[in-house]
């Protein structure tokens, strides 16, 4: 499967899933409007952006490489969604996480440190759980981060 993110912001995603007891979180079961549960095991792994994994929200850009006479730019999210499913020859997708909410999702555990991989983070929501430690180094040097919600319950 071809993933929307680098490798590295994927990697990050799953080191935080492990180190942080991603199998004990807390999902919704509201899936159509808040997404599904993130899933790294081979027979059922998906794709973070184009999925919608509950709590991540992405900015994407499409990158035209072939050259078709119907080959545009997207005009609409149907457009984009048509490409990138039907004819992967058409888009390549380069998408990046500026938003992670996993508020109230039963987090315990610290940090990876390949956390700060997520360059482009504005947003992290993490309240009313249960990670451990102090203040992680980090997430204080993510270089875009502006906004951070409560750190512990």
């Amino acid at each position: 499967m071809s993933f929307s993110l680098s490798d590295v912001e994927f990697d990050s995603l799953h080191d935080m899933f492990l180190e942080m007891n991603g199998d004990n979180w807390i999902w919704s079961n509201d899936e159509e409007s808040l997404g599904i549960e993130w899933s790294f095991f081979e027979d059922k792994i998906s794709d973070p952006c184009f999925d919608h994994w509950q709590g991540i929200k992405c900015s994407c850009a499409t990158n035209f490489t072939a050259h078709h006479p119907y080959a545009r730019p997207p005009s609409s999210e149907d457009d984009y969604y048509y490409a990138y499913n039907y004819d992967s020859r058409l888009a390549s997708p380069n998408c990046t996480i500026w938003s992670i909410n996993l508020m109230g999702n039963n987090l315990t555990g610290h940090f990876p440190s390949n956390f700060i991989n997520l360059q482009n983070l504005k947003e992290l929501h993490l309240g009313y759980n249960h990670i451990s430690g102090t203040f992680p180094d980090v997430i204080a040097q993510l270089p875009n981060l502006e906004i951070l919600s409560e750190f512990t319950k």
